[in-house]
C-alpha cells in the first residue's frame, strides 16, 4: 500500500525522512565553516605577504634623513652613504 511518508526508495520512509533534512542541513553547515576557515586563512596569508617586514635600511635611511636635516652631514655624504645603503 502506498503512502505519502514512503518517498524515494519504496521502502522504510525513504531518505529524506526522519533523518534526510537534519543529515543535509549538517554537511551544508560543515561545508560552509570549511569554506569560511580556507578563506580566513588565505586573506590572512596573503595579508602578511603583502606587508614587507620592515628592514635596517628603512632605519638606518630616516637616521641618514635625520642628520642631514640636522645638516650633520652634507650633501654629498648624505648621497654617498644613501647610495650604501640602497645597494646593500
Amino acid at each position: 500500500m502506498w503512502h505519502p511518508l514512503h518517498w524515494g526508495c519504496g521502502w522504510g520512509m525513504g531518505f529524506w525522512w526522519p533523518m534526510g533534512w537534519p543529515m543535509l542541513t549538517l554537511s551544508i553547515l560543515t561545508i560552509a565553516i570549511v569554506m569560511a576557515i580556507i578563506v580566513v586563512g588565505i586573506w590572512l596569508a596573503s595579508k602578511t605577504l603583502r606587508t614587507p617586514p620592515s628592514s635596517k635600511n628603512d632605519k638606518a635611511l630616516e637616521t641618514l634623513r635625520d642628520r642631514y636635516a640636522k645638516g650633520e652631514i652634507t650633501a654629498e655624504e648624505y648621497r654617498g652613504i644613501r647610495r650604501e645603503l640602497l645597494e646593500s
